[in-house]
C-alpha cells in the first residue's frame, strides 16, 4: 500500500474517472430511444420528428447531426428532426406552441386543481 500526496490510500480511488462518473449511463441516442419506446407506438414517428435539444449543452457543435445520424441508424424511425433551442424557456415555449390552447393548463387551473387537470387537459 502506498499513500497519495492528499494522504490517501492509493488503492482507496478507482482504477477510472469513468467507474466513478458513468458508470452505468447511457449515451443520448440510447435515452431518446428508450424513452420513445416506452410510448405507444403509434406516437413514435411524431417523436423521432419533434426532438427539442435545449439548454447550454445542446449547442455543442455536432451535436443534433450526430443524434440524428445515430438515431436513424439505430432506430427504426424513418425520419428524425432535431431542433436546437439553447435558451431553456425557448425550448419549452418552442414545444408549446405546437399544443392545442385547449391543452394549456393556466397557472391558476393548476392552482385550483392540482396535478388532475393536467392529466384531466393532457391525456
Amino acid at each position: 500500500m502506498s499513500i497519495s500526496q492528499e494522504g490517501r490510500r492509493e488503492d482507496d480511488w478507482p482504477a477510472s474517472i469513468n467507474d466513478v462518473f458513468f458508470q452505468g449511463s447511457v449515451d443520448l441516442a440510447m435515452a431518446v430511444r428508450a424513452c420513445v419506446k416506452h410510448c405507444d407506438p403509434v406516437l413514435h414517428p411524431a417523436l423521432f420528428g419533434n426532438i427539442v435539444l435545449t439548454g447550454g449543452a445542446a449547442a455543442l457543435p455536432g451535436l443534433a447531426d450526430r443524434l440524428k445520424t445515430e438515431l436513424l441508424a439505430n432506430s427504426t424511425a424513418e425520419e428524425v428532426h432535431v431542433q436546437v433551442v439553447t435558451n431553456v424557456f425557448d425550448g419549452a415555449a418552442s414545444h408549446a406552441k405546437n399544443l392545442s390552447p385547449y391543452k394549456w393548463v393556466l397557472q391558476e387551473d393548476f392552482r385550483l386543481h392540482g396535478a388532475r387537470i393536467v392529466h384531466a387537459k393532457c391525456f
